[in-house]
């Protein structure tokens, strides 16, 4: 939502990405294709992070959040953006990630790679690919905190964004497995 915020404020005629020569731009033609790409993801975004925001005012989900004091920044409805908040980000991921993982094991048995995974088995795989996902996005953020192209460019926003949802086989899961791996989570 952060993210979104910066580039709404961005096509409302704000510098907020310090662009050199950012007037001269904003009057190009393609910045109108833009700006319409923007308000879209903006559009979207508020609509999906609306729902989570109503879930997390809700008394008894609030209360179990405010014992631990890094949500703190979440509940004070201010959308300034720290590298603190990625750092606790990613250790709250890494965690969930973990646990997840671990349930999965234990109901997983391994069968032929191009089998569909369970209904019920499914679900929690998805989410960890997700969960994988926003691990990696919040990494990049940090590793290009202050240099919002590169993030651009390194996030290939675009495709996650476009992903299509499929039913799951055991070999997605072993590609998932294998990622976490990867990434050292």
């Amino acid at each position: 939502m952060i993210k979104t915020n910066n580039l709404q404020e961005f096509i409302e005629g704000h510098n907020t990405l310090n662009l050199d020569k950012f007037q001269e731009y904003i009057q190009n033609p393609q910045f109108g294709k833009l700006s319409g790409a923007i308000n879209q993801y903006y559009q979207k975004y508020t609509l999906q992070f609306n729902t989570v925001w109503l879930c997390l005012q809700n008394p008894e989900q609030k209360q179990l959040l405010v014992v631990d004091k890094k949500f703190d920044a979440v509940f004070d409805d201010n959308f300034t953006e720290y590298e603190s908040f990625y750092i606790i980000l990613n250790s709250i991921l890494r965690s969930a990630i973990k646990e997840i993982q671990y349930q999965l094991e234990q109901k997983i048995n391994f069968q032929d790679t191009q089998q569909l995974l369970p209904l019920d088995i499914e679900g929690g795989v998805i989410l960890l690919d997700y969960l994988i996902t926003y691990f990696q996005l919040a990494s990049l953020i940090q590793e290009c905190f202050e240099d919002h192209y590169g993030f651009a460019v390194d996030s290939k926003i675009e495709q996650i964004a476009d992903g299509k949802p499929v039913r799951l086989t055991f070999g997605h899961y072993i590609e998932i497995r294998n990622k976490i791996k990867q990434l050292d989570i």
